[in-house]
C-alpha cells in the first residue's frame, strides 16, 4: 500500500476520532485525541517513511492530530483547558513508560517475544521521549500564544491554521534535532525537518473539516461562534 493511501486512511481515522471525542467532553478530547497520539509518537516516531521522494517520520501524522485536538479545546473550552491538556499529556506518557518498566521487573515463565518488544521500546525511546516532551511543551506554548493573539481578530479556521503552523514551526526543529542527532547527519535532519513541517501544515488543512465539525457539534451547552 502506498504512503499516500495510508495517509488518507490515517486522516480519515483521526478526523473521525476528533469529531467523536468532541461530542463527549474535553476529557475525551484529551485522552482519545491528544494523549493517544502523543503515546503513538513515543512508540513509533523513530519509524521513517518516504513521501514525495523525501524521508520523514511517521509521528508527523500523530502530532498534527494532537494539535488539531488542542484547537478544538481552545475554541470550546478556553486557554486554561488547553494548558491543563499539556500537563495531563506529560503525566500520561510518563505513566506509560513507568508501567512498561514495571512489567519488565516481573519474573515470567513465557512471553519472551512480548518482553523483548518491551525492552526494545525502553531501549530506543529515551531520545524520542525527551524530544517529544520538549517539542510538545514549546510548540503548545506557541500554539496557545498565537491563538490568544489571532483569535479575537480572525475567524476560527484562520486562527486555528495560523496557530497550528506557528506551533509546527517550533515543534518540528526541536523534535527532529533532539530525536535524531545521534543517528543521522545534519543534512538529513534539515531535509526531514522541512518535509515534516510542510507535511504537518498540510495535515492541519486536511483535518480542518473535522475540527470545524467538532467545534459545532459539541453537546456541552456552550454557545460556539466560528466568526
Amino acid at each position: 500500500m502506498s504512503t499516500e493511501l495510508v495517509m488518507i486512511f490515517a486522516i480519515a481515522v483521526e478526523s473521525g476520532l476528533i469529531v467523536w471525542s468532541a461530542r463527549v467532553s474535553v476529557f475525551a478530547l484529551r485522552g482519545r485525541v491528544i494523549a493517544m497520539n502523543m503515546i503513538l509518537i513515543a512508540l513509533f516516531a523513530p519509524l521513517l517513511m518516504e513521501i514525495g521522494g523525501h524521508v520523514s517520520n511517521i509521528g508527523n501524522v500523530f502530532y498534527a492530530a494532537a494539535v488539531a485536538g488542542q484547537c478544538v479545546i481552545l475554541e470550546r473550552y478556553g486557554v486554561a483547558a488547553a494548558h491543563r491538556s499539556v500537563t495531563m499529556i506529560y503525566g500520561t506518557v510518563v505513566a506509560l513508560f513507568l508501567l512498561v518498566w514495571t512489567v519488565l521487573r516481573f519474573p515470567v515463565v513465557d512471553g519472551d517475544e512480548y518482553m523483548a518488544a518491551a525492552h526494545l521500546l525502553l531501549a530506543r525511546s529515551p531520545d524520542v521521549l525527551v524530544a517529544s516532551f520538549a517539542a510538545f511543551a514549546l510548540g503548545q506554548g506557541v500554539l496557545i500564544r498565537v491563538w490568544e493573539t489571532v483569535r479575537p481578530r480572525a475567524p476560527f479556521a484562520v486562527a486555528a491554521l495560523l496557530a497550528s503552523c506557528a506551533c509546527q514551526a517550533v515543534d518540528t526543529p526541536v523534535f527532529f534535532i533532539a530525536a535524531f542527532w545521534r543517528t543521522h547527519a545534519v543534512s538529513w535532519i534539515a531535509d526531514a525537518m522541512a518535509v515534516g513541517f510542510l507535511l504537518k501544515c498540510g495535515l492541519a488543512v486536511a483535518l480542518m473539516p473535522a475540527v470545524l465539525v467538532a467545534v459545532m457539534c459539541g453537546r456541552r451547552g456552550r454557545v460556539v461562534t466560528l466568526g
